[in-house]
């Protein structure tokens, strides 16, 4: 595994585990908490385009996750509960600018329940695990 790949693996786990320990204290998903788990997944999945292609390539640079992982050829490799999870967590993308009439950032975390971010969790560490095995 390049260095490179082990760095945005790492920093993946430290968002990840940053928004899950903020989840855990208050019981519920914050904006800030969120934006470090969308991004942790992120990290996740450009450490495997990393590890392909040496750097994340111009055609990569996106924050769509599944575009990511179909791109990158990631998606072939992922269940289907993985893949779910990431069209579900792709309505959480921090950067989308939202229109009107559609609910807003906050509000589409905070009408989530505890239980479906405790499964997406599970997911978010089932994916680190599945990218760590592809890249070792």
């Amino acid at each position: 595994m390049k260095l490179r790949t082990k760095e945005f693996i790492h920093e993946s786990k430290v968002s990840i585990d940053s928004a899950f320990s903020q989840f855990t204290q208050i019981n519920s998903m914050t904006a800030p908490s969120c934006s470090n788990f969308f991004n942790g997944v992120e990290l996740c999945i450009k450490a495997y385009s990393v590890e392909q292609h040496g750097s994340i390539p111009k055609n990569l640079r996106t924050h769509d996750l599944v575009t990511l992982c179909q791109s990158n050829g990631l998606w072939n490799n992922l269940s289907n509960e993985i893949k779910r999870f990431l069209h579900e967590m792709n309505i959480f993308q921090p950067q989308v600018t939202r229109y009107p009439g559609e609910e807003g950032y906050n509000i589409l975390i905070t009408s989530s329940t505890n239980d479906w971010w405790k499964e997406a969790f599970s997911k978010a560490y089932e994916l680190i695990k599945l990218v760590k095995s592809h890249v070792d």
